[in-house]
This record gives C-alpha cells, sequence and structure tokens, in this order.
C-alpha cells in the first residue's frame, strides 16, 4: 500500500471492520484487516476488450497479419525481418516479442534462451447466485483464495493448496473441484450456496523472480521483449506498450523500465515478486 500510494494510487488499509462493509461475508476468524482500492477496475470480458484494442489499431493503420512467424531474419546482430510459415519475407528493422505461452519459442528464433516456464491454473465458475453477494475481487492469502462475482451473478473461483509455490502446476479435477469449495466457504461465508458450473484451465508464462522482461536486448539491435507477465499480461499490456513505444521512439521511455531488462538473470539480481 505504501508504495502504491507513493505512486498516487489511492490504495488503503482497512480494519476488519472496514473489510466486512466492503464484503458481509468474509468469516471474521483470523481476520487481521485488508487493503482496498476504490478505484481499481476488471474486465468480465477480456476477449471483447482485446478485440477492441485491435480494432482500434486498425483505425490508428496498423496492418494485422494472422499468419504464423517461422523465423527471424538477422544481419550481424541487427533485427532485419520476419519470415512467415507461407515462404513471405516482411523486412523490418524491429521485432517486439509479446508470444505471451510462446514467448520462449520466439526468442530462439534470434538465438535467446528466455528463461520463462509455463504454468496452470484450474479454476471454477459457479452457477448465477440469486442475488449480488460479493461486490469487490475478494484476495486471501492464507488459505490462497480469489474469488469475484460478475454483474450476471455468476462467480469465478481460484484456489491454490498450501503447499503451491506459484511456479508448479496445480492439478486439475475432482480433488482441486472439493478443495477450492471448502476453502471458499472458510474464506466467505456466501459460497456455501455455490454451484459449480464448469472448471476451467489457465496457462501463465512464468520467469524465475515472477517479474516481466521488458525493453531491448544487449547485443541485438531491434529486438525488445514484452515477455513473462504470468497472470498480469491483460492488466499490463497497455502501460507496457506505450513503454516500449517510446523505447523505440524516444531511446527513454517515461518510466524506468531498466530493473526489467533480461540481463537480470545473468547479473542475479532478480525482482522477487511475492504476490503473484
Amino acid at each position: 500500500v505504501k508504495l502504491q500510494n507513493a505512486l498516487n494510487i489511492p490504495s488503503q488499509l482497512l480494519t476488519p471492520r472496514e473489510v466486512l462493509s466492503l464484503a458481509p461475508g468474509v468469516q471474521e476468524e483470523n481476520l487481521l484487516g485488508g487493503a482496498y482500492c476504490a478505484t481499481d477496475g476488471h474486465a468480465q470480458d477480456p476477449h471483447y476488450i482485446t478485440s477492441c484494442f485491435l480494432e482500434a489499431a486498425k483505425r490508428r493503420g496498423v496492418r494485422v497479419i494472422f499468419k504464423p512467424v517461422v523465423g527471424i531474419r538477422l544481419a550481424g546482430d541487427q533485427v532485419v525481418g520476419v519470415r512467415l510459415r507461407d515462404g513471405t519475407d516482411i523486412s523490418t528493422p524491429r521485432v517486439i516479442n509479446a508470444a505471451g505461452l510462446e514467448a520462449a519459442q520466439v526468442g530462439k528464433m534470434v538465438g535467446l534462451d528466455l528463461p520463462i516456464k509455463v504454468t496452470g491454473r484450474p479454476f471454477l465458475f459457479t452457477k448465477p447466485f440469486s442475488k449480488e453477494i460479493l461486490r469487490p475481487l475478494l484476495v486471501c492469502f492464507d488459505p490462497r483464495v480469489v474469488l469475484k462475482q460478475f454483474p450476471d451473478k455468476t462467480l469465478i473461483l481460484l484456489a491454490s493448496p498450501p503447499e503451491d509455490t506459484e511456479r508448479e502446476t496445480i492439478k486439475s479435477g475432482w480433488d482441486f473441484v472439493v478443495h477450492a469449495c471448502e476453502v471458499a466457504v472458510r474464506v466467505f461465508l456466501p459460497m456455501q450456496d455455490l454451484q459449480v458450473m464448469r472448471e476451467a484451465f489457465g496457462l501463465r508464462a512464468m520467469t524465475p523472480d515472477y517479474q516481466a522482461i521488458l525493453g531491448g536486448v544487449d547485443g541485438l539491435e531491434g529486438y525488445y521483449l514484452s515477455v513473462g507477465w504470468g497472470g498480469h499480461g491483460f492488466m499490463m499490456a497497455p502501460p507496457a506498450g506505450q513503454l516500449l513505444a517510446e523505447l523505440i521512439l524516444w531511446g527513454t521511455p517515461s518510466f524506468p523500465i531498466e530493473s526489467l531488462n533480461l540481463r537480470r538473470f545473468q547479473s542475479g539480481q532478480l525482482l522477487y515478486e511475492p504476490l503473484t
């Protein structure tokens, strides 16, 4: 919260009573307090918003090609183009690797071994509740549970086992469903009425310190990275895109990103993110 306030984000610490006023139904046992930001938002349909980004880019003159890239052409240490699967060569002095789960594969096209591991997380969607039971996003760290109710009164539920290290894939299946429902009720009493509609599974591209890799690459002119965002990529895409554009156009972004450079994994200066 202190860091967020320093960046002009109006987060605040809450007493247990204030937590209960925002989320009635939170179990009071072992509740020490919370943190909350009234200006936070959420996206109920990330796919729709992503398509809106795409259409906005087209209106600005961006040409979009939906064809697989199979290679990146170099002239010495300078990017000069990309090759598509159909054999088409596109000349360009700059390439941005923002390939998500395939980022490591795209890195190998220029000889980079990116420290990215793909892990999975199952989560549950409930049937609609009869009324709104939870307005804010609720995140509990012990036990690890995330709850969010959507306007249609359905709710998404994520839960991690106690031994979870955030680096390994959690297995989906009946054991996960039972565990997730049990801990959800322990944290938020109205979940005792939940009815599971379906289980889904999401993949994340993680780095060793759980932080993204953003910026250029030493010794490789014209190749830029925006990879390893884990579960934060959708949220961080707008500022990351702006900062990379500033770096490419002007050489210096409006916010320092040097600490997210790839070289930190070589120097050992990692930036561990404790709350992935």
